[in-house]
């Protein structure tokens, strides 16, 4: 596991650099559209936009390339929209209330990333995924060592998605920073990733699960 200060000091030098400034702030003004917006960044450096997402009214999730048959992809920005209200298919008016966290098949994407980079001699906590949504932007890496890495099947992430979101609605006292990594954590056996919240002041938090994985522990990263 690399030392956290050194994590905290990419994340910082990240956040300092103009692209990346430009791209956080283009999704912010596009979270009001109805389907997720984002990038992809390539280990050279250069960013590609990406708006594949679902074209009906209640399908609004991002489609991504494929890191097997992609694999100069280091990290990923996106958006998870703001609530908007739809008519389904009977005509009646339906809420479409998404979850401003990472899903699981954000976590299953990230994975395949680090495990790319495993593969292609890349430097694992390099890797990032970054959720940029109205109620705060987040950041994930790989703080795990070689045998944490663990990737997912279309099925099993398929599989996790309806559990996420029942446990996200009924755990109302958690936050949902907590709810997050428990699930990741407690369903999906993943260990090894940690989360940033990208303060809108320009710090950053490392947030992670207590030693007995009741609560979080929220660290702020140096200026």
């Amino acid at each position: 596991m690399p030392p956290k200060n050194d994590l905290c000091e990419q994340i910082k030098l990240q956040r300092a650099d103009i692209e990346f400034k430009n791209k956080i702030t283009d999704l912010e003004g596009k979270t009001n559209l109805k389907k997720e917006t984002g990038y992809i960044q390539k280990w050279s450096g250069d960013y590609i936009y990406k708006d594949n997402a679902g074209a009906t009214n209640n399908a609004n999730t991002l489609s991504l390339p494929s890191v097997v048959t992609n694999t100069y992809i280091k990290g990923f920005i996106h958006t998870h929209v703001n609530n908007y209200k739809f008519l389904d298919a009977q005509g009646y008016e339906t809420d479409m209330n998404g979850i401003k966290m990472f899903s699981p098949a954000d976590i299953a994407y990230f994975m395949d990333l680090v495990k790319n980079a495993q593969t292609t001699g890349q430097p694992l906590n390099n890797v990032y995924g970054v959720m940029v949504s109205s109620l705060g932007n987040y950041q994930i890496r790989f703080t795990g060592n070689q045998y944490q890495i663990k990737t997912f099947t279309d099925a099993q992430k398929e599989a996790y998605k309806n559990p996420f979101i029942d446990f996200i609605s009924k755990n109302k006292k958690m936050s949902l920073e907590l709810k997050f990594l428990k699930f990741i954590d407690e369903y999906m056996n993943l260990k090894g990733i940690t989360l940033y919240k990208m303060n809108s002041d320009g710090t950053t938090t490392e947030i992670r699960l207590n030693d007995d994985k009741t609560d979080k522990i929220d660290t702020n990263c140096p200026q």
